[in-house]
Parts: structure tokens; sequence; C-alpha cells
């Protein structure tokens, strides 16, 4: 079955945080705010000029190191996002 050319457009952008996406709103003088928590107030994301950029980790295979360094700030679920 051949993929729609508009899905591997989405899958091309979550293979890096820094997509082109993000590239354009940065070139247009618009701010990133980084998140790691799905549940973190949407109105943060759109107030101003600024734009919300998920924190995660493509390729991430082991959670050990982030397990160690953030157990007590963040959840398991960002740290492996």
């Amino acid at each position: 079955m051949e993929k729609l050319r508009e899905i591997s457009f989405f899958e091309k952008l979550l293979e890096k945080p820094q997509n082109e996406l993000v590239e354009k709103a940065i070139a247009e003088g618009r701010t990133a705010i980084g998140y790691n928590c799905y549940v973190a107030p949407e109105a943060f994301f759109f107030a101003g000029n600024v734009f919300p950029v998920w924190m995660r980790g493509p390729g991430v295979t082991d959670l050990t190191q982030a397990d160690y360094c953030l157990s007590s700030v963040v959840c398991s679920y960002s740290k492996g996002g």
C-alpha cells in the first residue's frame, strides 16, 4: 500500500525536534517554548509571539541514565518521549 504524501511529510517532521516548521517559525521571529509534559497549560504555548515545541528524545532506547538524573524532577513519560 502506498503512503500518502501528507503522511510522509508528518513522519519527517517527527524525526527531529528542530524540524523545518520550527526553523520557519524562528526565522519569522517567533520564540520556541519547550515542554515535556502533556498536562502543561495550553495557554502558555500560544500567548504572544511564542509557539510550543515538545521536548523529546527520538531514537531513545534506554532510560537508565534519565531515571538516575531526572527521576525526582520529571515523570517517566517525558523522559522517554
